[in-house]
């Protein structure tokens, strides 16, 4: 129904373009509809994000998730979960934590995860991955092993920079280093900073005192302080 109603606000009739107020009226409503349209969308989401939990109730004790991210969802109203941006980080810990499974959550949450953060998400797994058989290579002495798993970090390491924007750089400098990836963590840092500046306002600016480059710079800086 909200959609057919923004289809139908978007068309412009004789009267909306000859009239100035109709029209401004009418793109006026259409933002609303819209608004009301994400809000119901995502509230549906929400609801089919409790939905897979509830499912799996029984492994919200044992599943590899930090436990301070459990204690915070219990603490989450339904509003929060639709109307707080920084509600979706919670439901993100316990995607990570293995709660949910990445995909099934895109399938039927794509408004609070993304592509791209399936696409962290799966990286994140592969990187678990290459750890268990590195641990297993060392145990049994298997140099051979060793050298071709860090050839297969490379493939994570290639979607981490590819999605930077929606990468927590804690996490995933936690990662690249119990792998071994020390390179792969600096350019990993290198990409996120370019992705805040892109430009490179921050090393080119004419006036280096100004609140913008200064913003700019410490928003790079900060990029680096995991190395």
């Amino acid at each position: 129904i909200l959609g057919q109603c923004k289809d139908y606000l978007g068309q412009e009739d004789v009267g909306a373009r000859a009239s100035p107020a109709a029209s401004t009226c009418s793109g006026e409503a259409a933002w609303i509809v819209n608004g009301i349209s994400l809000l119901v969308g995502t509230a549906i989401e929400a609801l089919a994000f409790l939905e897979l939990i509830a499912v799996r109730s029984d492994m919200l004790g044992t599943a590899p998730c930090p436990p301070d991210a459990l204690v915070r969802f219990a603490e989450l109203t339904f509003r929060d979960l639709v109307c707080q941006p920084d509600a979706r980080g919670v439901l993100q810990e316990l995607m990570r934590g293995g709660v949910v499974a990445c995909r099934q959550l895109h399938a039927k949450c794509p408004q609070l995860f993304s592509a791209k953060d399936l696409e962290v998400q799966e990286a994140y797994e592969l990187l678990n991955v290459v750890l268990a058989s590195l641990q297993n290579a060392r145990a049994s002495g298997s140099s051979s092993d060793i050298v071709r798993l860090s050839h297969l970090v490379q493939r994570p390491l290639r979607i981490l920079e590819k999605n930077a924007s929606r990468v927590d750089l804690a996490e995933a400098a936690a990662r690249l280093r119990a792998v071994g990836a020390c390179k792969g963590l600096v350019a990993l840092c290198t990409r996120m900073a370019r992705v805040r500046d892109p430009y490179d306002e921050a090393l080119r600016s004419q006036d280096p005192s100004s609140a913008r480059t200064q913003q700019l710079h410490y928003s790079r800086v900060e990029c680096y302080q995991v190395v």
